[in-house]
């Protein structure tokens, strides 16, 4: 995908962020319109398990795992709001939730590059079938991955879509990656943990927000590494009024 297509792309496949789709989806190109949450980041809400456990191995946080988890719960209003992913490729296992995400099979099988331990990658492995268990979404994406971008969103107001279909009917997709509403996630998430701390730690909010936007960055890189590494990145950001400034 050119800039002049990657262009296009987002022209017609920006949307509004309402409160009826203020929730997370994954990177991944091969969502389908129906029901799809306008918070892109790797992983979607499993993520933010990732991130907190790094955040609580870097700053040596005295939180126990189900307070990291609780933490994220409440961040996202509730384990009902909680969403993950699976694929049609991986195995159709209770004991393997959200493992057709490649970026949280590989934050579990590579922990240590994702600044996670083995104990806590098992921990988000356990947590993935609690939580499903209680109501959380996984959803199911179907296909082979066909993306041929990298989009990187900056926005308030707006989302984009990861998957156009061209006037010949051919379909094409990008990796989606919307920074400034996984910011905006993250800064919720820091105040939860904080929160959780309860005085106990001499960090502030600010250094637990920090910790989690180097980390959740570095492991977007790892992954992107691994799953889009000769795909062109694209930085496009969207003013209020739907206007398209590509970079």
């Amino acid at each position: 995908m050119n800039i002049s297509e990657a262009q296009a792309f987002v022209e017609t496949n920006k949307f509004r962020v309402t409160d009826q789709n203020n929730y997370a989806r994954c990177v991944d190109g091969r969502y389908m319109d129906e029901g799809m949450g306008a918070i892109a980041m790797p992983g979607a809400d499993a993520e933010l398990l990732v991130a907190a456990f790094a955040t609580v191995q870097l700053l040596a946080l005295p939180l126990s795992e189900e307070q990291v988890l609780q933490s994220v719960v409440k961040t996202v209003g509730g384990t009902r709001n909680f969403y993950f992913h699976t694929d049609d490729h991986a195995v159709s296992d209770a004991k393997e939730m959200g493992m057709g995400c490649g970026h949280i099979k590989n934050s579990i099988v590579a922990c240590g590059d994702y600044g996670i331990t083995e104990v806590q990658a098992r921990y988000i492995k356990y947590a993935l079938i609690k939580l499903s268990s209680e109501g959380a979404r996984q959803v199911v994406l179907h296909g082979n991955h066909e993306e041929t971008a990298v989009i990187i969103v900056d926005s308030y107001s707006w989302s984009v879509k990861p998957k156009q279909t061209l006037e010949s009917n051919q379909v094409r997709e990008a990796f989606v990656f919307h920074r400034t509403l996984s910011e905006k996630r993250s800064k919720e998430l820091a105040g939860c943990l904080f929160a959780a701390l309860g005085g106990s730690s001499t960090v502030s909010e600010g250094d637990v927000f920090l910790a989690l936007i180097n980390k959740m960055q570095k492991q977007l890189n790892e992954t992107v590494s691994r799953l889009a590494k000769d795909l062109p990145v694209y930085h496009v950001q969207i003013t209020e009024y739907g206007q398209v400034y590509m970079a």
